[in-house]
């Protein structure tokens, strides 16, 4: 079965790598700048899987703005067509890592800095909306 993927982001640090290390997965891909995703809604009248790698940078720093928040915006496009949306995330939600470096969803949330409390927020916003 085929897949309907449209990554946003396409040119953050991390869609880049993805991209790089598997051009032959990728390039049946929709790829988009975060401008154009949020610009032009059309996208997600296609999308089966959203994969988004776009985090506006004010959030690394300062309080927690559903307006900037990238993951809830793009979710709310796809809401009516229960496509799966993939959320680039960081451990920061989870705090200081513990002392084996190994990292689970199951682990409580415990941010330390406006990155990892914005990222949490923004989980949540998805979760509630999807």
């Amino acid at each position: 079965m085929s897949h309907n993927v449209t990554l946003i982001g396409k040119n953050s640090f991390l869609a880049q790598q993805i991209i790089a290390h598997a051009p032959e997965i990728t390039r049946d891909w929709t790829l988009l700048t975060h401008k154009e995703a949020l610009g032009d809604k059309d996208w997600a009248k296609e999308a089966d899987i959203v994969l988004n790698c776009a985090f506006h940078p004010d959030l690394k720093r300062e309080a927690y703005s559903p307006i900037k928040d990238a993951d809830f915006l793009l979710s709310s496009y796809i809401r009516e067509r229960h496509a799966h949306y993939i959320m680039v995330s960081t451990r920061m939600v989870y705090g200081e890592p513990p002392e084996d470096l190994i990292l689970s969803e199951a682990a409580l949330p415990n941010p330390v800095n406006p990155y990892g409390c914005n990222k949490w927020e923004a989980e949540q916003a998805v979760i509630s909306l999807l």
